[in-house]
């Protein structure tokens, strides 16, 4: 009687999933209108972080940016929804939530966790997707230009903000911009190394070229303090500073978002940070954030490699190429700056930590591309 019973409800929910599934598909088929609308949503989440008095519709920004993950659940089930990141995510989410917990401000690190929930539903949006690269592509275009502009206009929002954003200008310092004209360059010039179409070969790599100077400009006084080794020795203390917070809190972190706070014990004098998106990450999030990266850097190696061994060598591979060169150029980077894992800005009476996560950004398109060469066969991938 038990099992009859049970098979009954299963059936019974079955059919109801069934026709969940149906009115979905039928009444929400896709649309690039809806695309945009998510990627709207998903930059307000970002705005919304600078005014820090509206966390309802920030969370309601949140359940619409969801709404292709939910879908995609809810019609194909867990299966379709698998990623080669999702073990790595699910610590580093954890991790997040952690740091929420812990936070001396936890209104500014349940804004930073936000942030970082925009990046995850992009994420597993832009794998699924019927035009996966496009829509990646339209995502980072709107998303680079609006945190840009968030970055430099803050100060016409936030009362007080203090932004350097015209000192970096002058100083050639301008990290921030470099780093994402860096991505797309190493992107493209891989593309033009093993696209088809000679006159698409010279355009990328005049672009690529072009980008690859203006971020040595934009950064002109900081590469020369590097190789003269100011640089370092100016961020040596600060790695100290994060070292010791860690030790104190090896498991937990102190906080997302929290360095700037622990680091002038509460008072805030100017935007400042670690120097280090690895340091920076296990303040945020503890041990988990830890094992997130390891995992992330083994299942990156793995995809690389078999894009590396493709047989197909014409453009799908020559993205892939420029991909792997983007997270290697991020990785490094991350030694010695904050930029690859978020963005720290403050004002009169507020501090802000935004979380961007650019390795996690290009672990998209990297998977997508795996995906592809290697013939990915999944009857549920690319329908929504």
């Amino acid at each position: 009687m038990w099992k009859s019973q049970s098979r009954l409800s299963y059936n019974a929910l079955s059919m109801a999933l069934a026709k969940i599934k149906h009115y979905v598909n039928s009444r929400f088929p896709h649309s690039w209108l809806f695309d945009f609308i998510w990627i709207i949503a998903g930059l307000g989440i970002y705005w919304l972080s600078l005014l820090k008095n509206l966390p309802v519709l920030s969370w309601v920004l949140l359940a619409i940016i969801f709404t292709p993950v939910i879908h995609r659940l809810v019609c194909y089930g867990y299966r379709s929804c698998k990623t080669p990141f999702d073990l790595p995510i699910v610590f580093l989410t954890i991790g997040m939530i952690m740091g929420v917990v812990i936070s001396p401000d936890q209104g500014m690190s349940v804004i930073a966790l936000q942030s970082y929930l925009v990046i995850i539903a992009f994420y597993y949006t832009s794998v699924h997707h019927p035009h996966p690269l496009t829509y990646w592509g339209i995502v980072i275009g709107i998303f680079s230009a609006g945190i840009l502009a968030m970055v430099f206009a803050g100060w016409a929002i936030v009362p007080g903000v203090e932004i350097v954003g015209d000192q970096q200008l002058n100083n050639g310092a301008m990290y921030g911009p470099a780093t994402m004209l860096m991505v797309v360059s190493l992107i493209l010039g891989g593309v033009a190394l093993y696209h088809r179409k000679p006159s698409h070969q010279i355009i990328m790599g005049v672009l690529f070229m072009a980008l690859i100077a203006l971020a040595l400009w934009e950064t002109r006084v900081g590469v020369s303090s590097f190789f003269a080794g100011d640089t370092v020795s100016g961020r040596i203390p600060l790695w100290q500073a994060a070292i010791e917070m860690i030790k104190a809190h090896p498991i937990t972190g102190i906080g997302l978002g929290a360095w700037p706070l622990v680091f002038h014990s509460g008072t805030l004098a100017y935007p400042t940070h670690p120097h280090s998106a690895y340091l920076e990450l296990y303040c945020n999030t503890g041990i988990l954030g830890v094992i997130a990266l390891v995992l992330g850097v083994i299942i990156s190696i793995r995809l690389g490699w078999r894009i590396l061994q493709a047989e197909n060598r014409e453009t799908w591979y020559g993205l892939g190429i420029g991909i792997i060169l983007a997270l290697l150029a991020t990785a490094l980077l991350g030694l010695i700056e904050q930029w690859p894992s978020g963005i720290t800005l403050l004002g009169t009476d507020r501090y802000h930590y935004i979380v961007i996560l650019i390795p996690l950004l290009l672990a998209a398109p990297l998977t997508i591309v795996e995906r592809k060469l290697t013939h990915y066969s999944c009857s549920t991938f690319n329908q929504i």
